[in-house]
């Protein structure tokens, strides 16, 4: 961690990420703010690979892949199974 960092100790549990790239600008203020790891929600299937791919991307961010309610009318067999 570079020096002028504060250690990071609070989890952000509902950002939206997968919106930045690349992400190292967003990640490098959050840092700085105290918040070192994040979670992205996933709100529909057709951004599920944008979160994974930040995911991926960076060690303390993690996906949620999901369905928002606003988004329930993409639920079927094949988003349940995707999602298993």
């Amino acid at each position: 961690m570079p020096a002028n960092e504060k250690q990071s100790s609070f989890f952000d549990t509902h950002v939206h990420l997968e919106e930045f790239d690349p992400l190292g600008t967003e990640l490098a203020a959050a840092r700085t703010a105290g918040i070192g790891h994040f979670l992205i929600p996933g709100v529909a299937p057709a951004g599920w690979d944008r979160i994974l791919a930040a995911a991926r991307a960076a060690s303390e961010v993690w996906a949620a892949p999901g369905v928002h309610p606003r988004a329930a009318d993409q639920w079927n067999d094949a988003t349940a199974h995707r999602l298993r």
